[in-house]
């Protein structure tokens, strides 16, 4: 099992940059499934949806999603 969870940046807009293309190139390379956690990768609640769809479309096998029972508001 693969897990694609981004990396640490210098961007300041999400808490990691994620690579989504390796998704797609892990598919290609290996026959283990591969997961891309977005609530990792972006640190953002309105950005969870929109990558959890783009990595469906590039081919996850699995999300990993983080639930917290009372984030901090902004």
């Amino acid at each position: 099992m693969l897990c694609e969870r981004g990396i640490r940046t210098f961007e300041t807009a999400t808490r990691n940059t994620c690579d989504i293309v390796a998704v797609a190139v892990l598919n290609e390379l290996t026959h283990l499934p591969v997961i891309l956690d977005p609530s990792h990768a972006t640190g953002k609640r309105s950005l969870v949806p929109p990558l959890a769809r783009a990595a469906v479309a590039i081919g996850q096998t699995v999300s990993s999603l983080k639930c917290i029972r009372s984030p901090k508001r902004p």
